[in-house]
């Protein structure tokens, strides 16, 4: 968690500054639900999520909105070597069946999700961890009420939100409203 702590201390404060900013961290579905064999890497992500998330509801009123990114199994160089062998295929193979599209997430499957919570211009995403990682078929996304607006104002923010995910290809989006703000 050191270079996350050390990013925000530095970047927080430029943001707070400027009375807005976007951060867009990058955790892993493995510090959400854990993942057996990696105790302290699951550990480390969770805290990632929690700390960006207790940053966006302390710094939303300078502006700054926060989202973690959380994907799951991805298919890169690194996994790779950890599924060589035929224990490893049988391993791989079990990670694309758990998955409900059958298929491993892709290195191109990030950034334009990135991209789009880094740069949209209105206060409805806040505080979300978004798991582009096919496990679910889903994103998950946490709207929090802008400041200020009703309860209708927000709903409308976070349905612009979800007609602009569902431009991005090869997942389904739903959301569901919770409460009153």
């Amino acid at each position: 968690l050191y270079g996350p702590l050390n990013m925000h201390h530095v970047v927080l404060k430029r943001m707070a500054a400027r009375g807005r900013g976007s951060v867009v961290n990058i955790a892993s579905d493995a510090g959400r639900v854990g993942s057996s064999g990696e105790a302290v890497y699951s550990a480390c992500k969770g805290g990632g999520i929690a700390l960006t998330k207790t940053l966006a509801r302390e710094l939303v009123g300078k502006g700054i909105r926060l989202n973690t990114v959380c994907p799951g199994p991805t298919d890169t160089a690194i996994l790779r070597s950890f599924t060589e062998g035929p224990e490893g295929a049988k391993i791989l193979e079990g990670l694309k069946r758990a998955i409900p599209m059958r298929r491993l997430g892709s290195p191109e499957d990030y950034p334009g999700l990135v991209a789009f919570l880094a740069s949209f211009p209105i206060l409805a995403i806040l505080g979300g961890d978004f798991m582009p990682d096919f496990n679910r078929g889903e994103y998950q996304v946490t709207f929090k009420a802008t400041p200020g607006a009703t309860l209708a104002e927000t709903k409308e923010r976070a349905l612009a939100v979800v007609r602009e995910l569902r431009k991005l290809p090869d997942v389904d989006y739903t959301y569901t409203t919770i409460g009153e703000a």
